[in-house]
């Protein structure tokens, strides 16, 4: 492989500097890429599409739905965590404005 300048900037993905090797624009492409990743789509477009709906149909009843209290517990509980942070920010947004005020000897 083409050897090109590092960045210096550490690994975005989770498994930099565990053995993944990026394709950087300095690199050669790998022999026979392209083609393996041709053959992966048309396996893939092989599928008919009443196989793809019992397909759809075994992963949905994989699925485990909550039940109504579940939903109604979950839905109170994201409101009152909405007016708690409302409620929190609204105090330290007053602490910060009455501060501000005070070093700037601004009345208001």
């Amino acid at each position: 492989m083409q050897e090109c300048s590092s960045t210096g900037r550490a690994p975005v993905s989770k498994t930099g500097g565990w053995g993944f090797e990026p394709l950087h624009s300095c690199h050669a492409v790998p022999p026979g890429f392209r083609q393996r990743a041709a053959s992966t789509v048309r396996d893939m477009a092989k599928t008919s599409p009443a196989l793809f709906f019992k397909q759809v149909r075994q992963e949905i009843a994989k699925v485990t739905w909550p039940t109504r209290r579940e939903t109604v517990i979950s839905t109170l509980m994201v409101f009152v965590m909405v007016v708690i942070t409302a409620t929190f920010f609204l105090i330290v947004d007053q602490f910060f404005a009455t501060t501000v005020k005070f070093l700037f000897g601004l009345r208001g």
